[in-house]
């Protein structure tokens, strides 16, 4: 039939030729193009391969298979495998350089065995192994049906569009996102997030299909006859050229008289032409065609010619004649051995469909003792398992039970639970069932929540050894959290703790952990409260169990205004033990929050040193936790511009360990830093992505949400709205037995409201009231805020003397941006009062701490109050090393011995970020390059007081 013919597609070309211009001038972008099968997606990606080529790009080409959607990183292996195969030396380590060393591995594993590489640690490999062939030519990445790709390729693609801006690189990706099975949700975030340009092919018009005709037969049809084939093919390209084919063959006249004949085999047009030609073809290749159908992608002729039990040189020469009739395509011409591929998904599919189900079953059986005589993986035996109905054996329970094993490592947790799915229909021993159900949970978990809950049901019930029944339900009782199912999580945990030996004081002190977490997340729950408070009369231990308690009692008293949360998160988090014993649990954020809270800098501290552990351990989930909380700690320290920066990341990981609880958390958190930064309509997007539930949920988490929705309704003027949030926010803080203003100050957001409608005495009473409890608790910042804002509600002398407070009482603290905005609101209040030179000099330290924290709108009250004062010129940024942020001292300190590029790949960041890092150092420092970077620049001690009118 000739070259493949593209109509109506010139926007789209226009679109994949501008972004590959820009990729080879730079500049990199990516494009998802969606389409139903056979719209023309695979034709748009085979058109821009040779054109890349030609322009000088490398290109790299993957497709994602259904058979095929289990095998972890396989669409990756694609990518990468035959670059590294074929590359000589020096090229190979120039690709595989710094960061990019692991993906070697990833790619290249032998096929009896796994690399020691998962999760984020490979992501972050694979996108360096991109980002150095980028750097040596332009690349460029394409990916058909990535809606059959496995999950761990997909959150590649998603880790990479992230940071594709400055990279030479365009990547295209090609998904009929209506047949996702699996990664329906991470295909929607690269389709949609990002920054990914999205096209949607459309079926061709009737006119258009009137050309393809004429172009193809080398004359008009009758109308009639055209109106039939768009009808028959539903403007579909391929099955166009499918019908054509079949017309072709019968030699059929284009006129009227055959529309109807046209209407009648159009809708079969794929099959119809696949059945004639293995009709044609005879029974040998038919056998060969059918085992590569089984197989799927990239067969083996080898493995080919086993499975359809023929001799290597008869199944050669088969697929020489299948090859001939345009069904199967060599994938790489420089392979060896050669291996093949349907032309098209949909000419598999009606090979495959042509088998009856019996001898799907056989060949699919086959399939496995024949791949496992060469070596193959657990995953790749798994794959024909799965379409095996069970029992088939002890040996297929170990392959699934292995290939289940080996996808965990490399954070596929989807087919994970899938391999374990079907290993639990297996005839198992009773003995075994324990374990098996406990795995099933465990890889569940990640995946399906309520599927976790039940296998664990089935697996604490059937544990018979006390200790172990204990911790399967420390675990499940997590997970009946999660699921709203809390009397079931105290139940569970309640009969492990009777069942377990008084000598058991560690797995006791764990269990208990677990039980009073349920005073953070559902009201009203005074008994919770009682036992929480005898648990603290307990010894404190210095086990794990110890510290699991102590972390979430820490909360539980940080909640309440307590200060003794400090000692117990401090005790908590002594020596990284939950760190590196206990990453998920939630007494490890129970600390980070009462110390976050509470502006003790060992919170930061120990945030870095998990984010730092979870990311060399490749685990995306651990680091939700702890980016969300640097997050915040980010912005009670000031550190607004760092945490604005490392934004995309957080929600990134969010989205990628689908850990949608932490969207309560992180969103407000982010949306405040927004807010503190000038960016409202980007504040908003942030609450926006929280997707909360209408009706509002219960959870602990809702207060943050809350107070943030409260403070951004107040900021855009909306003050009526802002009140009624606020004292919302009090309500379900309070039924939470919660009243800290340091975790919500609701009582001064709401007296900011109050104070704009005009009710004076009200605001003042709800200030006052919270500076009463911040006193009791302890902390600067909310301490503070709070007398901050009850200076403004009080007002004259009383009032100057509450802000002088506030200023005094976060000079020598870690809150920073809190001690900005005292010294500009008691600037003000001094101006207002007359004492202009006084007003002058705490307004211009608040300016300055204000542009060094990148609060933008308070750095700008600040200097409207200056010129108010009468000083007219703008206030310069101060500079030294103390200006710098703490992203920025990091980088500079490693610039003096590192590029940027191992910068990077050090703090897990871009090269981009790195030359913006440096830039604004440089500026701060006032030098101009890196080679007036010194160790003794940076060495400088700090002043012991910061701030005020002293600084």
């Amino acid at each position: 039939m000739g070259p493949e013919i593209l109509l109506e597609r010139s926007a789209e070309l226009d679109v994949l030729g501008g972004a590959l211009d820009s990729a080879m001038a730079g500049r990199g972008s990516a494009i998802m193009i969606s389409a139903a099968a056979g719209l023309g997606k695979t034709s748009l990606l085979r058109n821009l391969r040779p054109t890349a080529a030609k322009a000088g790009a490398r290109v790299l080409v993957g497709r994602g298979s259904e058979l095929e959607r289990e095998y972890v990183y396989g669409v990756a292996r694609q990518l990468f495998e035959p670059l590294l195969a074929d590359a000589g030396p020096a090229d190979r380590a120039l690709w595989l350089a710094g960061a990019a060393a692991p993906a070697a591995q990833l790619v290249e594993g032998s096929p009896s065995t796994q690399p020691d590489v998962g999760g984020f640690a490979a992501m972050h490999s694979l996108y360096w192994l991109a980002a150095n062939l980028a750097q040596a030519r332009p690349l460029v990445i394409m990916i058909d049906d990535l809606h059959w790709a496995d999950g761990p390729s997909v959150r590649f693609v998603s880790y990479l569009l992230g940071r594709l801006e400055e990279l030479p690189l365009l990547l295209v990706t090609g998904a009929r996102p209506a047949e996702s099975v699996g990664v329906g949700e991470l295909l929607e975030h690269v389709t949609n997030g990002y920054g990914s340009r999205h096209l949607q092919l459309s079926p061709l018009s009737p006119a258009a299909t009137v050309d393809w005709l004429t172009t193809t037969f080398g004359r008009v049809p009758d109308s009639d006859f055209a109106i039939a084939c768009h009808e028959a093919s539903g403007g579909n390209p391929l099955l166009l050229s499918e019908l054509a084919r079949g017309l072709a063959a019968e030699q059929m006249p284009l006129t009227a008289d055959n529309a109807t004949h046209v209407l009648q085999v159009g809708a079969q047009a794929v099959a119809r032409r696949v059945s004639l030609n293995l009709r044609r073809l005879g029974t040998i290749p038919t056998t060969a065609a059918e085992a590569v159908a089984v197989l799927g992608s990239r067969a083996d002729v080898a493995v080919v010619a086993e499975l359809a039990r023929l001799p290597v040189d008869e199944a050669t020469d088969a697929i020489a004649e299948i090859e001939s009739m345009d069904l199967i395509r060599r994938v790489d011409e420089t392979t060896h051995p050669a291996t093949y591929e349907f032309v098209h998904p949909m000419v598999r599919e009606a090979i495959y469909d042509r088998i009856t189900g019996t001898r799907q079953i056989r060949y699919h059986s086959e399939a496995v003792a024949v791949l496992g005589k060469v070596g193959a993986r657990a995953e790749e035996l798994a794959a024909h398992l799965l379409r095996i109905p069970a029992p088939t054996g002890a040996e297929s329970v170990t392959v699934l039970r292995q290939a289940a094993r080996d996808a965990l490592v490399r954070d596929a947790p989807e087919a994970a639970h899938t391999y374990l799915r079907r290993c639990l229909a297996e005839e198992i021993s009773e003995a075994d069932k324990p374990d098996l159900f406990r795995e099933a949970g465990h890889a569940a978990q990640l995946v399906d929540t309520a599927s976790a809950a039940d296998y664990l049901e089935v697996a604490v019930s059937l544990e018979t050894d006390p200790l172990r029944r204990a911790a399967i339900a420390a675990n499940l009782g997590d997970l009946y959290l999660y699921l709203g199912r809390n009397e079931s999580a105290t139940s569970v945990r309640s009969e492990a703790l009777r069942a377990l030996p008084r000598s058991e004081n560690d797995l006791s002190r764990s269990l208990n952990a677990g039980q009073v977490v349920l005073a953070l997340l559902e009201p009203d729950r005074p008994d919770v409260f009682a036992t929480a408070h005898q648990l603290r009369d307990l010894p404190i231990a210095d086990t794990l169990g110890g510290r699991e308690l102590a972390g979430v009692l820490s909360a539980i008293s940080c909640y309440e205004a307590d200060p003794v949360a400090v000692k117990l998160a401090r005790h908590a988090l002594e020596d990284d033990v939950l760190i590196q014993e206990a990453p998920g649990r939630s007494a490890l954020v129970s600390a980070w929050l009462s110390l976050v809270v509470a502006d003790d800098e060992r919170a930061m501290e120990s945030i870095e040193n998990a984010l730092a552990v979870a990311r060399a351990r490749g685990a995306v989930r651990e680091q939700v936790g702890a980016l969300s909380y640097q997050t915040l700690a980010r912005l009670r320290r000031g550190d607004l511009t760092d945490a604005e920066a490392d934004g995309p990341e957080c929600m990134w990981a969010v989205d990628a360990s689908r850990m949608h609880i932490a969207r309560s958390y992180l969103g407000p958190w982010l949306a405040e830093v927004l807010i503190e930064r000038g960016r409202l309509d980007a504040a908003e997007q942030a609450m926006d992505w929280v997707h909360m539930a209408d009706p509002l949920p219960e959870s602990g988490a809702i207060m943050h949400y809350l107070h943030a929705r409260a403070r951004l309704l107040r900021e855009q003027g909306d003050h009526a709205g802002a009140l009624k949030t606020a004292m919302l926010t009090g309500r379900r803080f309070t039924a939470l037995g919660g009243d800290n203003p340091a975790i919500a100050p609701w009582r001064s957001e709401a007296a900011l409201a109050l104070w704009a409608l005009g009710d004076i005495e009200q605001a003042r009473a709800e200030s006052l009231a919270e500076v009463s409890i911040a006193e009791r608790f302890g902390a600067p910042g909310a301490l503070g805020r709070a007398l901050r804002i009850a200076g403004l509600c009080v007002g004259r002398a009383d009032g100057l003397d509450l802000l002088e407070r506030a200023v005094d009482t976060t000079r020598d603290s870690t809150a920073r941006l809190e001690h900005a905005k005292a010294l500009v609101e008691y600037g003000a209040a001094l101006r207002r009062s007359g004492k202009r030179t006084e007003a002058v000099e705490h307004l211009r330290s608040g300016v300055e701490i204000a542009s060094r924290c990148g609060a933008t709108p308070l750095a700008d009250q600040g200097a409207r109050e200056m010129r108010a004062a009468g000083v007219r010129r703008r206030l310069t940024e101060s500079g030294g090393i103390f200006a710098l942020t703490p992203s920025e001292r990091r980088v500079v300190e490693l610039a003096i011995d590192h590029t940027n590029r191992d910068i990077a790949q050090q703090l897990y960041v871009t090269a981009k970020t790195v030359e913006v890092h440096l830039s604004n150092a440089y500026r701060k420092l006032g030098i101009a390059n890196r080679r007036q970077l010194t160790r003794d620049l940076l060495a400088q001690e700090r002043p012991h007081r910061r701030g005020g009118a002293a600084g």
